[in-house]
């Protein structure tokens, strides 16, 4: 199930998780925002994509759905489960569809790293073009840092460019 409501209350979640001050203690991807992410035995990995699963899996569970999207650990994974379930949006291949799709609470997925896709997180806000294309987004994300500042990864929310980004239309 995917709709308006379910996406909403996405979002809803990962920002009380953004103001609850969620961040690796202990480590890199240690700590027990990362366990409660992840799960257990899987502290020690990258939790982008579990950070955003989680947020999508509390909303399920809240509005009574059964989850349709499974993946938890991995961004190339997500984006062929995505893809399988016809829920995958890619602004290469249809601008006009993405940016009619797309609304916050959705995923967005970077391009890119050793096995097609890097990170993951979840769309805040859409910034449009004047030709009506995705332009920016501004997203919540786990296991992220600000370009330039230091210290343990968080959930953050900030800008991206549209350029190398795929969604997943929750």
């Amino acid at each position: 199930m995917t709709g308006p409501e379910l996406a909403a209350l996405t979002l809803e979640i990962a920002l009380g998780e953004l103001a609850a001050g969620a961040v690796e203690t202990g480590g890199n991807n240690r700590g027990p925002w990362v366990l409660k992410y992840m799960g257990p035995g899987m502290e020690g990995q990258p939790w982008c994509v579990g950070f955003a699963s989680w947020c999508y899996r509390q909303a399920c569970k809240r509005l009574g759905l059964d989850p349709v999207i499974r993946e938890r650990y991995s961004s190339s994974r997500l984006v062929r489960e995505a893809e399988a379930l016809g829920l995958l949006r890619d602004p290469r291949a249809d601008p006009a569809r993405c940016a009619r799709d797309l609304r916050p609470g959705c995923f967005f997925i970077v391009r890119g790293g050793p096995t097609g896709y890097r990170h993951s997180g979840i769309v805040r806000s859409v910034d449009l073009g004047d030709d009506g294309a995705i332009k920016c987004i501004r997203t919540v994300e786990g296991n992220t840092h600000l370009p330039g500042q230091g210290g343990p990864d968080r959930v953050l929310s900030r800008y991206r460019s549209a350029s190398g980004l795929v969604y997943v239309v929750v």
